[in-house]
């Protein structure tokens, strides 16, 4: 019989009789054989052969209890109704799928396991009334079965694999008894037997055994129409995503006997209005109410000893509480949209990372009396909240605690330093960018290492002390603070100033820079340094420096003799744009306590670029003797003539002229 596949396909034949001492009916043998409405099968038969009976005239058959193995073997066929031979303990894998005809299982009594797939995609299948007796219920056995409205599980701690009743639309309630514990070889998220049991379903409520201590993982995992939980009376934990998607659920009242909510058990249910957090919880998961975007307040009932992030991103909340004991929080609350108030409890005393990471509208915030840490990322893209009081506890700060994000820009621009704080602790205010003002009470004696670094807009330090000791990096990158206390050069002493001209196809940039190292930083210097950064398709003209000085490929960096002077040089470039640079003076202080830092700002541009053709020339000259003499400079596109005129102040005849080339690299003349 190895070549007996497709023997009897369309064929007429209405009863075939397999021969004593086959083993397996072979593939597809009768496939299509619509006339076909009975098989006898021998003893010696262990396997149907995929889709053998495909597509028959069968309506009846009876499993024979030496059956082992099938594949599909009744798909599409006219089978009816099943029944089991006495003796028979595990109905094979796959053996009635897409059995399409399909409406009566009669049960026997010695049936204790459902292979995989065993029934599923039976779509006229209305009933299953599993017997307490089965142990054992394999993955998908009832999967797709898109007319099954009623199933009665096995009351016996049974075995159910994942996916068991996967999209059964027509399902609509369900009573689930208690199943078998976890075994070690379950992971973390199917911990446990039943997972994804109904999902995708058309429950509208589900009942678990009063003795049920474990939710399954998926249990209900994108049931659109679940509108009802009836909870057992003492469970300790709900499974991965195990009502995840449930768009129509309006309540989670979760008992005071849970410890444990895992990763995206709630996630996207969209309807959940109401939630209570047991107050046995020790664990939230990741992403555990992700998406509940109906949900308006939160209370979060006390300290956890584990809480994934996002565990409430994207929700609707916009007022959180936190209990009173509560020391710690992080993660759970970051990127949740609609976020605007914050009650913290007193006993707080840190607030870890990425807390409240982009809650783009949290305005009200009013720090707890003993927070000690500021996590990184804890308040980072927070846009609308604009100002801040931090405690005099805290000590302890990240680069990133209100830092901007990339389509979130922080929004702080005014922070206040409670009085009785000595030390302003590393790092509080970094990348800070639109924060302007920071209030420093009289009782600060030092501004520690980064504390305000790269405030770019910030302009204004109120504090009543004349002098305060910082470090190098406090105030780095604070261009826009020109305040004598802080700034190692001012705006009115350092400046650049720049000329623009053509040379053909590329542009030519000419600068003049004007630094002044502020007096108050001088007494200290033991160093200084002016630095020029260019564009990396820029050049720096060789021959608009100073001898002295030697330009690399991005810039050139020299030491000034003086902490007062100026210097020149040219760029050129393709675009306007490529020759922009960045002027950095720096200054080394021995002040005792930041002996290798450099104290430094960047010098800002005076403003636009002058004209391609400019002039430096008196505009009267004296005459001695019928003579005059001066100088006239300026700048002009490279290599090309210029020609200057004098003419008489009473009459506008011409006393002289004179053609002069414009330099061929910086386009400077002189006359």
């Amino acid at each position: 019989m190895e070549k007996a596949e497709w023997m009897l396909c369309e064929s007429s034949v209405e009863t075939v009789t397999f021969a004593d001492g086959m083993e397996k009916v072979p593939n597809r043998i009768a496939s299509e054989d619509a006339a076909l409405t009975k098989v006898i099968l021998p003893r010696s038969v262990t396997e149907l052969g995929a889709n053998c009976f495909e597509k028959t005239g069968i309506t009846e058959f009876t499993v024979p209890k030496q059956l082992l193995k099938a594949e599909n073997s009744f798909s599409e066929s006219a089978l009816a109704s099943v029944s089991f031979e006495d003796g028979l303990q595990r109905i094979p894998d796959k053996l009635f799928r897409y059995a399409k005809n399909l409406k009566t299982i009669n049960w026997n009594d010695t049936v204790t396991e459902i292979g995989e797939y065993a029934f599923a995609d039976c779509d006229a299948l209305e009933t299953a009334e599993i017997p307490d007796i089965v142990n054992i219920v394999g993955y998908s056995a009832f999967a797709y079965c898109d007319n099954l409205n009623k199933v009665h599980l096995p009351d016996c701690n049974a075995k159910i694999g994942n996916n068991a009743f996967q999209e059964c639309k027509a399902l609509e309630s369900v009573y689930v008894p208690v199943l078998a514990p976890p075994e070690d070889n379950f992971d973390g998220y199917y911990d446990g037997y039943g997972c994804g049991l109904f999902q995708n379903s058309g429950l509208k409520s589900i009942e678990f055994a009063k003795d049920t201590k474990l939710i399954p993982g998926s249990v209900c995992y994108g049931c659109k129409n679940l509108t009802e939980i009836k909870w057992p009376d003492a469970p300790e934990s709900i499974g991965g995503s195990a009502f995840n998607n449930c768009p129509a659920l309006p309540a989670a009242i979760i008992p005071d006997t849970v410890s444990v909510i895992k990763n995206s058990a709630f996630r996207d249910c969209t309807a959940l209005a109401e939630l209570h957090l047991p107050e046995s919880l020790t664990s939230l998961g990741e992403a555990a109410f992700r998406g509940t975007t109906s949900l308006k307040s939160l209370y979060f009932p006390h300290e956890l000893e584990s809480c994934g992030s996002w565990a409430f991103t994207d929700s609707g909340v916009e007022t959180l509480e936190i209990a009173d004991g509560v020391t710690k929080i992080a993660k759970a609350f970051c990127y949740m949209p609609e976020l605007r108030t914050v009650k913290f409890p007193d006993s707080l005393i840190e607030i870890g990372d990425d807390t409240f990471w982009d809650c783009t509208k949290l305005t009200n915030v009013t720090l707890p009396p003993h927070l000690e840490t500021l996590g990184g990322r804890a308040f980072a893209g927070c846009s609308s909240l604009t100002e801040i009081t931090i405690p005099k506890t805290v000590t302890k700060a990240s680069w990133t605690t209100f830092e901007s994000e990339l389509d979130c820009p922080s929004g702080l621009q005014e922070a206040w330093l409670e009085d009785g704080m000595t030390s302003v602790p590393e790092q509080l205010l970094r990348n800070a960018e639109n924060l302007r003002t920071v209030h420093i009470p009289a009782s600060v004696t030092e501004i520690r290492e980064g504390a305000f670094a790269n405030c770019k807009s910030l302009t204004t330090v109120d504090a009543p002390q004349k002098s305060l000791k910082f470090w190098s990096g406090t105030f780095r990158n604070c261009d826009a603070l020109d305040d004598e206390r802080f700034a190692v050069c001012l705006d009115k002493d350092s400046f650049v100033n720049c000329t623009l001209s053509a040379d053909g196809e590329n542009k030519l940039m000419h600068y003049t820079v004007y630094y002044s190292v502020n007096p108050r930083f001088r007494k200290q210097m033991s160093d200084i340094s002016l630095t020029v950064s260019t564009a990396w398709r820029a050049d720096i003209i060789r021959e608009s420096l100073p001898e002295d000085i030697s330009a690399g490929q991005t810039g050139f960096s020299f030491t000034p003799e003086k902490p007062e002077g100026v210097i020149r040089f040219s760029v050129r470039a393709e675009n306007v744009a490529d020759t922009s640079v960045k002027v950095t003076l720096g200054v080394k202080q021995d002040n005792g306590y930041d002996t290798n830092g450099w104290y430094e700002r960047n010098i800002v541009s005076s403003g636009t670029p002058a004209p391609a053709l400019s002039l430096n020339a008196p505009n009267y000259a004296k005459t001695e003797a019928g003579k005059a003499s001066f100088t006239a400079a300026g700048y002009a596109p490279a290599g090309k003539e210029v020609l200057l005129r004098v003419t008489n102040q009473s009459d506008p005849e011409i006393v002289a002229e004179k053609t002069v080339t414009a330099s061929p690299y910086t386009g400077k003349f002189f006359a």
